[in-house]
């Protein structure tokens, strides 16, 4: 090949470019993108030390990395129950990207309607844009339309020229939410950024009933400051996922910034024996975990064989995933005490969000067959009732 060389000029313009981009990637918001992007925070401050004993591999993911040098070394607050902290944009920050909105159903509230039920939505609002461009609505179509803690059924659309919408329900279409098995997720905090991924993707699960965020030992206390935690943020993104789940059931939250005790767990109502109660947890060489289906649906075969309540159309069951860190012996033992089993995904090492995802997904299906089993529709609203709530 011949070398041709460049002009001054040309070389100079690279030289430019290159520098630019080198400011960019430079940037402090780029750094702190990267860091969050790849997963980087700062261990907390242990009592015990380093060689303390820890519960590493089942729910944590990859081994976890120190800050670069010259990150902010600010001691870990620690929040009580209520207490909220104002802070700068960060990894959590309120301008996160989550990309478009996705909907099979689209749910409004109950303030929203007109007195004679119609929903008008302006022409910016995400719904009017997914029913007009992504669905290609017109005027006289109909949609999938639900009322958040109420009846689902279809609506008629009305587009008028400013791109507005009005949805005006199709009354002989709407159908009250019918009772369904319950899953109560307890989630140790994790790190900021997966728990926002986070809300969207377990209220999509219909089963999915209630959220618990406590501080687990190995928890980072700073995750206790994201404003992921706070109902301003993961409302709408709660909303979000049962828009894309087409449900209409409400999610109830519990954040509560306590560690793990038997006297926590029981002020959360989790006491309930009629619910399958499980653990994920790596074990250890005295403790090999069960199969997580297995122990579910092993529950609700022997409750149906004892004709025991919950059992049937509503069946319920709890799943406790522990922090990137995992669970302490400690906190193990408090669970198991409690009535909760040790259970276990697998061998692989999983990522806090892959582990809810996965277990969700594996409780949800044994709660289907469980169902499947069958009791009247009495038996389940009596279990219902019966069933304590935090």
């Amino acid at each position: 090949c011949e070398f041709k060389p460049f002009g001054l000029a040309h070389a100079l313009r690279v030289l430019a470019a290159t520098l630019r981009l080198l400011r960019i990637l430079d940037h402090p918001g780029q750094r702190k993108f990267r860091e969050c992007r790849t997963g980087y925070y700062r261990f907390p401050a242990s009592k015990t030390g380093s060689t303390g004993p820890m519960r590493l591999g089942t729910l944590g993911g990859a081994v976890p990395r120190v800050l670069p040098v010259g990150s902010t070394t600010e001691s870990p607050k620690i929040l009580s129950a209520g207490q909220s902290v104002t802070r700068s944009a960060s990894c959590d920050g309120e301008n996160s990207n989550f990309g478009p909105r996705e909907m099979n159903l689209v749910l409004i509230r109950k303030a929203e309607q007109s007195d004679g039920g119609s929903v008008a939505l302006a022409s910016k609002d995400e719904r009017s844009v997914h029913i007009v461009n992504h669905l290609g609505k017109k005027t006289g179509d109909t949609v999938s339309f639900g009322i958040y803690d109420g009846p689902r059924g279809k609506a008629t659309v009305t587009v008028d020229d400013g791109g507005g919408v009005r949805l005006t329900p199709v009354q002989e279409t709407m159908v009250p939410p019918e009772p369904e098995p319950e899953i109560t997720v307890l989630l140790a905090v994790p790190f900021p950024m997966r728990m926002k991924w986070l809300w969207p993707v377990m209220a999509s699960f219909n089963y999915v009933t209630r959220i618990v965020v406590i501080r687990g030992e190995l928890s980072n206390h700073e995750f206790c400051d994201s404003r992921s935690l706070r109902e301003g943020v993961y409302g709408p993104l709660i909303e979000k996922g049962m828009s894309q789940g087409a449900r209409t059931r409400g999610v109830k939250v519990d954040v509560c910034f306590e560690n793990v005790s038997a006297d926590l767990l029981g002020r959360l109502g989790l006491g309930d024996n009629s619910a399958a109660r499980a653990l994920l947890d790596c074990g250890d060489e005295n403790n090999v975990p069960k199969e997580l289906y297995g122990h579910v649906d092993g529950f609700f075969s022997d409750a149906h064989g004892r004709r025991a309540s919950g059992v049937g159309s509503c069946p319920a069951a709890t799943l406790a995933v522990g922090p990137e860190r995992g669970w302490t012996e400690k906190e193990a033992k408090i669970f198991t005490d409690f009535g909760f089993a040790s259970t276990s995904l697998g061998s692989s090492i999983l990522r806090v969000d892959t582990a809810v995802v996965a277990g969700l997904g594996i409780v949800t299906a044994a709660l289907d067959k469980a169902r499947r089993r069958g009791t009247t529709l009495e038996e389940c609203q009596t279990a219902k009732v019966k069933r304590p709530r935090g």
